[in-house]
């Protein structure tokens, strides 16, 4: 399954896998939505594979949006994602 992303009250719902082949895309996607929208929620819940790439792209992601508190992410995902977005 490729990546699908849905919108539910301002959460943005993530489904399918995160990789080289989605992450560049995932990270543009983004962008836009913080400068047009300000805060969002990204949740990871309904993501079945990741990789490096995606990771990596969900890092940038979240650490770009610390700047200004405009991103956080939930979901019951891998407790290595949580720990790499924190720095841990």
């Amino acid at each position: 399954m490729a990546l699908h992303i849905t919108e539910q009250n301002n959460i943005f719902l993530l489904q399918g896998k995160i990789t080289s082949n989605t992450a560049d895309d995932l990270t543009a996607y983004f962008k836009e939505l913080r400068l047009s929208r300000g805060r969002i929620t990204i949740d990871i819940e309904g993501v079945d594979e990741i990789d490096v790439s995606g990771l990596n792209a969900l890092k940038h992601i979240y650490e770009s949006g610390q700047l200004l508190n405009q991103v956080s992410i939930t979901g019951t995902g891998c407790k290595s994602i949580y720990q790499e977005l924190k720095g841990e």
